[in-house]
């Protein structure tokens, strides 16, 4: 056995688990919300999979979105409120167990892709992975990505699959062998199901089949076929007739022009807060350039295709959060729903991981061992200036699992108030519901059941097979309507 090795496994385990202790605690107070009902409910059969297949049938022609078919399935066919009722924490059980699914998803797929696409020994590629896990898990935290049921297959679960169809488009691509490519055509169809993966996965695929791995001699027929098939994917998804009904329901007319301003702003808006109000993420990005300066085993890296790579990363996130922008209307300033964040930052973060290795790799080329030497005291001379900017400003505080503990308690009370009127909907008489609290508390990590005081219009034109949360939550529990005034001082 080697000592080493053993050692700096056991070293990453546990700051793995530290991270990831805070988050299964927000995780487990979850609650079904909003489409949660609408998925559990039996509109068209009480057959669980002709269920599937009339939802995925209806939504496509009526109310579809950007997350697609594959999404839609797991949503309805996996539903922890269908399966166990709400009884107890079961749902916040099921969510903890998916949720930790995909935490260690995550870390084998990114890990998975430093090894295939750099051509890194294990131990550099785990603390690349490690160092880009601590960006995207300290930084913000998604609510209706991590705590929702409907939010996790259309979100989290695509982008999973988005970085696995990553490290295996690099490694049929290194390797040429013909399992990874019957893989990545499956994995790269799968994600391009999602439009808001589209673009980031289609240039992914271009930049390695085209520039990153020319020692591959595949035809170009046999570079094509997979990217006309993930077109053809995402454009199932584009043309659903239910997305235009879906944005059609919204006032005015699609500002597609105007809507390209308002997507960039966001974006460097969004890049730019992150890095001055949450400066420990430069300080994790300067340790990887550092990282890739002292990878010895890397692959040689141009300057251009760093560039190049930049611009895709950002073309990419735009492409991921453009069609939600122009479908919702949105305005300079206005702010994105968090699930649309969370593929903005997701893209952005893991793509600039990797730009600021393949910086570091080019640095280590250009300069002698004593530059070299020099960088690196350099960066981590940085990174901990970072640091201490981050704890002189007081943002350290703003870190994902810190404030996490920090609220714990309001994480509970509120997952206890909604359970408590859930409860009084359930054992009310099958009329009109109409329910008051006073005082509740608001927490950014818990994302709530959602019933409101009902003076929201339900979708008329779609209320026989879907509706909003008051709506579907009184069908749920045979009552008449739902009504809840939360009223705070």
């Amino acid at each position: 056995m080697n000592i080493k090795n053993t050692k700096y496994k056991i070293v990453l385990a546990v700051a793995y688990i530290a991270m990831l202790l805070p988050f299964l605690y927000a995780v487990f107070y979850s609650m079904p919300a909003n489409d949660d009902f609408a998925w559990a409910i039996e509109w068209f059969s009480s057959n669980r999979l002709v269920e599937v297949v009339k939802r995925v049938d209806w939504n496509y022609n009526n109310f579809f979105g950007q997350s697609g078919v594959i999404a839609l399935i797991i949503q309805i066919l996996f539903n922890p409120l269908y399966w166990f009722k709400d009884a107890g924490h079961s749902f916040g059980i099921c969510m903890c167990i998916v949720f930790l699914g995909l935490y260690v998803g995550y870390i084998f797929s990114i890990k998975r892709i430093a090894i295939y696409l750099f051509g890194l020994e294990e131990k550099k590629a785990s603390f690349f992975a490690f160092l880009t896990m601590l960006i995207l898990f300290t930084t913000y935290y998604y609510a209706d990505v991590y705590n929702w049921w409907s939010g996790m297959p259309g979100y989290s679960l695509l982008m999973l699959f988005m970085f696995i169809f990553c490290g295996t488009t690099a490694k049929y691509f290194k390797y040429g062998n013909k399992r990874d490519y019957i893989r990545l055509i499956v994995w790269g169809v799968v994600t391009c199901t999602g439009m808001m993966n589209c673009v980031a996965a289609g240039l992914f695929y271009l930049a390695c089949a085209f520039v990153l791995f020319k020692e591959n001699k595949d035809s170009l027929k046999k570079k094509i076929i997979p990217f006309v098939l993930f077109v053809i994917s995402g454009v199932v998804t584009v043309v659903a007739p239910g997305n235009f009904k879906r944005t059609g329901i919204k006032e005015g007319n699609p500002d597609y022009i105007g809507g390209l301003k308002v997507t960039f702003i966001d974006l460097v808006t969004r890049i730019i807060d992150t890095l001055v109000h949450k400066p420990w993420v430069l300080a994790l990005l300067v340790l990887i350039v550092v990282l890739g300066i002292n990878a010895q085993q890397s692959r040689k890296v141009k300057l251009v295709n760093i560039v190049l790579g930049a611009l895709c990363v950002i073309i990419s996130a735009f492409g991921a959060i453009y069609p939600y922008i122009v479908g919702e209307r949105k305005v300079v300033g206005a702010e994105l729903a968090t699930r649309i964040n969370f593929v903005e930052d997701y893209i952005l973060m893991v793509g600039f991981a990797i730009i600021a290795f393949s910086f570091g790799c080019f640095l280590r080329q250009i300069s002698s061992e004593k530059i070299r030497e020099k960088l690196k005291y350099a960066g981590y001379i940085l990174a901990v200036a970072c640091v201490v900017l981050s704890v002189a400003k007081g943002t350290i505080k703003q870190v994902v699992p810190v404030d996490i503990v920090a609220q714990r308690e309001t994480i509970k009370e509120l997952f206890y108030i909604w359970d408590d009127i859930m409860d009084e909907i359930e054992h009310s008489d099958g009329g009109d519901v109409v329910i008051e609290r006073h005082n509740v508390p608001w927490t950014q990590y818990v994302y709530v059941v959602g019933i409101d005081d009902g003076v929201k219009n339900d979708l008329k034109w779609a209320e026989e097979y879907y509706g909003v949360c008051n709506y579907c939550v009184a069908k749920w529990y045979d009552q008449k309507s739902v009504k809840v005034f939360i009223y705070n001082d």
